[in-house]
Formats: C-alpha cells, sequence, structure tokens
C-alpha cells in the first residue's frame, strides 16, 4: 500500500506574470496576470522547494561566462530578508515556516550571482521591493563602523513581475548590483558581487529572464509527474492488467449530473493523464485512474455532496433513473468524497483534491470483486495523489 499521510488541501490557481513597461528605479505592473484568489497557507504548503525550483533560471539561459556553482533550498523556520541590510546594520528576518529556494553561479570575471526565490505572501513580497527602492532616499550614502563607505544609485529596470527596484552599490573597489521582482506571493532577489562597471547591462537581462522563469513554479505538474498519482497494478488485486495510458485534456473528466439531471463539467483547460484495467481477458475497463490540474476539483466534490445529500435519484435523458449512495473513503485532511452509482452493475467513484491535483478512480463491481477490495483501491490510490508532489 503507498503511504497516506494528512495535509491541508487548497488549490491555488495558476498564476503568471508579463513584462512590459520602460526604466524604473521602482516599477508597479498594474497589467500583471492574476494570483491565487484564494491563497492556500505559505510555507511549504503554498509551493514545496520543488514547485520553486523550477522558476530558478539554468545555465543555459544566462548570458555567456557562467558556471555553475551550486544550489538549494527548503522550508525553514528564519531567513534572513534579503536587501534588508541595504543601509547598515544585521539583516531582519522573516520567521517560518517558509520556503525559499537559489541558485549560484560564477562569472569569469570573478562576479558571483545568486538568485533566490521566496514564498511569504503578497504583501511581504511587495515590501522587500519597496524597501530597495525606499534606499536610495532613506540611505543613498552609508558609513560603516570600520570606515567603509557605501554608496547606492538606481539600477535602471523595466517594468517586472508586480513591481521591481534594482540598486548599484559601490564600496571603495567592489561593487553589488541587486534587484527584486515581487511576483504574486513571491519575491525573486538577484544580487551579483564582484562584478565591474561594465555588466550593468548583463545584470539587468538576467533580472528580466529570472522575471520570466519565476511563472514556472506555478505551472503545475507535467503529464509524467502526474503519472505517478495514477492507480499501479500493485495496488489491486489480482488478475488485473492494464488495459490502456494516454494523456488527455482534462475536461474530458471531472463530471457530475446536477439534481436537474444533466451533466456538469468541472474540468478547466489543462493535462490529465488516464489508465485502465481490465479484469481476466474481458477488455472492458473495470478500474479506471485519472490525474489531472484543474481549478473546479473542489466543485466537482460539491456536485457530488450535492447528489449525495440534495437528489440522490434523478432521472436523465441516457440513463433513466439513477441513485446513488455514499462510499466509505479514508479519512484524511485533504478533499475527498465517495460515490456508489447503484446502476447495474454498481460503480464506485472517489475523488481527491490536493493542491492544484484532481484525481478520480472509477471502479465496476464485476463478479469476484467485494465492496471491501473496492475500498482497499481506493485507499491505496489516495496514497498516488500525494506522491504526485511528494513521492
Amino acid at each position: 500500500m503507498r503511504r497516506i499521510i494528512a495535509l491541508t488541501c487548497l488549490v491555488p490557481a495558476l498564476v503568471g506574470a508579463v513584462i512590459a513597461g520602460t526604466a524604473a528605479a521602482t516599477t508597479v505592473n498594474s497589467g500583471a496576470a492574476p494570483v491565487p484568489a484564494a491563497s492556500p497557507p505559505l510555507g511549504d504548503d503554498y509551493y514545496v522547494a520543488s514547485d520553486m525550483m523550477k522558476g530558478l533560471p539554468k545555465i543555459d539561459e544566462l548570458p555567456e561566462g557562467y558556471t555553475f556553482a551550486g544550489d538549494g533550498g527548503d522550508s525553514t523556520m528564519q531567513l534572513p530578508v534579503f536587501n534588508s541590510d541595504v543601509c547598515g546594520g544585521m539583516s531582519s528576518s522573516i520567521w517560518g515556516p517558509v520556503t525559499s529556494v537559489h541558485r549560484e553561479f560564477w562569472h569569469r570575471d570573478g562576479g558571483k550571482l545568486r538568485i533566490e526565490i521566496t514564498a511569504n505572501g503578497r504583501d511581504f513580497a511587495a515590501g522587500v521591493v519597496r524597501d530597495t527602492a525606499e534606499a536610495l532616499t532613506k540611505c543613498p550614502v552609508v558609513n560603516d563602523e570600520s570606515g567603509g563607505v557605501t554608496r547606492h544609485a538606481k539600477l535602471p529596470l523595466p517594468a517586472l513581475g508586480d513591481a521591481s527596484a534594482g540598486l548599484d552599490s559601490i564600496t571603495g573597489d567592489s561593487r553589488t548590483r541587486t534587484a527584486v521582482v515581487a511576483w504574486g506571493p513571491v519575491y525573486v532577489g538577484v544580487e551579483e558581487t564582484g562584478t565591474d562597471a561594465g555588466g550593468e547591462a548583463r545584470f539587468a537581462d538576467i533580472v528580466k529572464t529570472t522575471a520570466t522563469t519565476v511563472v514556472r513554479i506555478a505551472a503545475g505538474p507535467s503529464a509524467d509527474e502526474l503519472k505517478s498519482g495514477l492507480v499501479e497494478l500493485k495496488d489491486l488485486p489480482e488478475g488485473f492488467r492494464v488495459l490502456s495510458e494516454r494523456t488527455a485534456d482534462n475536461k474530458e473528466f471531472f463530471k457530475e449530473y446536477d439534481c436537474r439531471g444533466e451533466l456538469a463539467g468541472h474540468g478547466t483547460p489543462g493535462v490529465a493523464v488516464q489508465r485502465t484495467f481490465a479484469k481476466g481477458g474481458d477488455d472492458t475497463p473495470v478500474v479506471e485512474s485519472v490525474v489531472g490540474t484543474t481549478h473546479e476539483g473542489q466543485a466537482l466534490v460539491g456536485a457530488i455532496r450535492q447528489r449525495l445529500s440534495t437528489c440522490p435519484a434523478i432521472t436523465d435523458d441516457f440513463w433513466g433513473e439513477r441513485v446513488v449512495a455514499r462510499l466509505n473513503v479514508p479519512a484524511t485532511d485533504i478533499t475527498i468524497e465517495g460515490i456508489l452509482y447503484k446502476d447495474d452493475p454498481v460503480r464506485a467513484r472517489a475523488v481527491f483534491v490536493y493542491r492544484d491535483i484532481c484525481a478520480e478512480v472509477w471502479i465496476t463491481q464485476v463478479p469476484g470483486l467485494t465492496m471491501e477490495q473496492i475500498e482497499k483501491i481506493v485507499e491505496n490510490a489516495l496514497g498516488g495523489v500525494f506522491d504526485v508532489y511528494h513521492g
């Protein structure tokens, strides 16, 4: 049996960002694509580190001259805020849990580039941009205790993400360029130290690249990643075999009749994967497993619950009278519902919603397949949903 863990389920909508505008020290982009309408918890339940790593640029997305130096990240209980020491003193900290990832590169001119992405909420991300921009007026010149003097100048940037700001800071013969871009609930911090005066255009190009790659953290799982959530032969009793496997638009699935007998779809444009199983020598599908990315998973569960509570018997043009009953499903913190369609033969269905994933498994009660075995298949299928992100 696959592992089953309890996690809170809230489904973030896919979000995006646009790049447009003219040079400015601080730019707010009012035309940016929307962020999730209802924000799930932050930290590791919002975007796991593996999601956020997708948003970091790769070596082949940077200008020539860079070599990879390392990367990492995870959920942590304390994290220094990017650029919070720009006016001198100690950095301020975010108290977790908060998820942050980073990637570092060396340039052949001796500069070191660090790019980080941190998820701590939309307001916080905007605040980091604002604090970086305000350094130009709060502390254009900073004197440290050792007698060093740092001078901050504006680093021109186009309008990136929801808001952006950049600084060119010089301390003696040392130059540091920093930029921060707010994008929905995350901020992207870019810093290059030990660089020369001629690297400004290169650095600005890197910041623009990161404002593009960051959108990948909300792209959702790929078809191959979704396949890890499908039911497998080991999840079924003996005697089953794989009948088919395919990738399709998820609008093909995730449907339920309403109390008027009308079929309503709850798929949204996105990818879904399907695997079917047959029993014995018959090629009729007995088990169908589907996993896809849809914003309407909660609505599908709501429609099933309405059927069970409000109209357990309806009449539609195709099936005639249809009677349903509740299917026992495992107790878990994610959204899950089970329903029995008392057709001939009886069909069982379980729907699971976790983050941006909706999964459903259909099981036809053929001769020799007990209700206890059906409930065990559902239990195993639940573990597969978690495997998409945590397997």
